[in-house]
């Protein structure tokens, strides 16, 4: 197995999903409500239908890809296997993580700031790093991503790559 290309690759899907997400989240924040801490959505306005959309959209085109990436670039490098494509998909997936973690809740929320602000809680204290931090994306990205997200993807990648 060639760790150097799976590596390679996870950073590129990493790049691709996150910086989907961060344009989509700079075009219309409303549309992420649900992906902000449950303080923040309890002070923010109701998301709309068309938020609901653009958010479910963007998500059913940016998954896919990344799977279909993943499952064929591990198989384009002779990975072959349930359990060396789990594996392989599983830490493409951290590096997703990772990414998402620093890129986007660390780095991009600070650099963006009030650009990502919900309408109707401009300024609140409620987005500060530490908060932000604490609330959101440490349980999640430490907790929830490795024990849940990472592996029912790499599941799914496993047994598409199975069926390929």
């Amino acid at each position: 197995m060639n760790w150097f290309r799976v590596l390679l690759d996870g950073v590129m899907v990493s790049a691709v999903f996150n910086l989907g997400v961060g344009l989509c989240m700079l075009i219309r924040p409303a549309a992420f409500t649900d992906m902000y801490p449950r303080d923040i959505q309890r002070i923010a306005p109701k998301m709309t239908k068309a938020d609901r959309r653009f958010e479910a959209t963007m998500l059913l085109i940016l998954y896919p890809v990344l799977i279909a990436w993943m499952v064929l670039s591990a198989q384009e490098a002779g990975i072959e296997g349930f359990w060396p494509l789990f594996w392989t998909t599983y830490v493409q997936m951290m590096l997703v993580n990772l990414g998402d973690f620093f890129g986007l809740d660390w780095y991009f929320r600070e650099k963006m700031g009030h650009r990502l602000e919900l309408p109707g809680t401009e300024g609140n204290e409620l987005y500060s790093r530490r908060h932000w931090m604490r609330k959101l994306a440490i349980p999640e990205h430490w907790v929830m991503w490795p024990l849940l997200v990472c592996p029912l993807v790499s599941l799914l990648c496993a047994w598409l790559g199975g069926l390929f």
